[in-house]
This record gives C-alpha cells, sequence and structure tokens, in this order.
C-alpha cells in the first residue's frame, strides 16, 4: 500500500498478509477486492496498479504479474480515480476468469495531496 491510511475492519478482515514472503502489505482474494476498490474510491483514492498472488498448498506467492495505469496529461483527479477503478476491475477480472481461485490481488493506490481537481 503506497498510502498509509486506516482501512476498516471489515475490509482488514478480509485480507492476506504478504508477511510470509517478507511484503508489508495485504492482498485479497477476488470476491473481496471489489469492497476494498469501492473503498478506495469512495474516499477519493487513484488505484495505481497492483500485483498478483497465488495460493498454492496453503502457501502464498508471486506470480509475477502486475498491472499499472498512469495518469494522462491534464487528467484531473476524478477523472484518473474512475479510469482506475475501471482499469483495476477490468485487469483483476480478466485475472480470475481465465486463471480461477486460487489467486489474490494486492492494491497500489495514493491520495492526490494540495490538489483540487
Amino acid at each position: 500500500m503506497s498510502y498509509l491510511i486506516q482501512l476498516p475492519n471489515t475490509i482488514k478482515s478480509l485480507a492476506i498478509s504478504l508477511d510470509e514472503l517478507g511484503i508489508t502489505d495485504l492482498a485479497w482474494k477476488w470476491g473481496d477486492v471489489q469492497h476494498v476498490i469501492e473503498f478506495l474510491k469512495q474516499n477519493d483514492f487513484a488505484i495505481l496498479g497492483g500485483d498478483v498472488y497465488i495460493i498454492e498448498n496453503n502457501q502464498i506467492n508471486t506470480t509475477y504479474d502486475s498491472w499499472y495505469i498512469n495518469r494522462g496529461p491534464g487528467e484531473s483527479w476524478y477523472d484518473y480515480i474512475n479510469e482506475c477503478e475501471k482499469k483495476t476491475i477490468e485487469y483483476i477480472n480478466e485475472y480470475h476468469f481465465k486463471n480461477g481461485d486460487n489467486y489474490c490481488y494486492s492494491l497500489v493506490y495514493n491520495k492526490e495531496v494540495g490538489s483540487f481537481n
């Protein structure tokens, strides 16, 4: 996570810790990550991208698959938030439908500071 915020306990309780990989972050299964995406958008956070992890034999490992969304020149923060949400949902849904349920997704997000776009 790229911005320190207090996620609601209902969202944190659904998360999978990445500590065993030496990563201080959280990831969510396909059905749960939708709640995180919604929370971030409602709180004006843009999802800059994310990483995909596989769960096999009760262990989590990286797939080295990821996505990112660049902000376009002159794009307002709120347009960027909407574009990030759309592309993140598309990527995660496509990944899930192609590869199945044994995957979880971490999100890299940030909030624009000092701008009122």
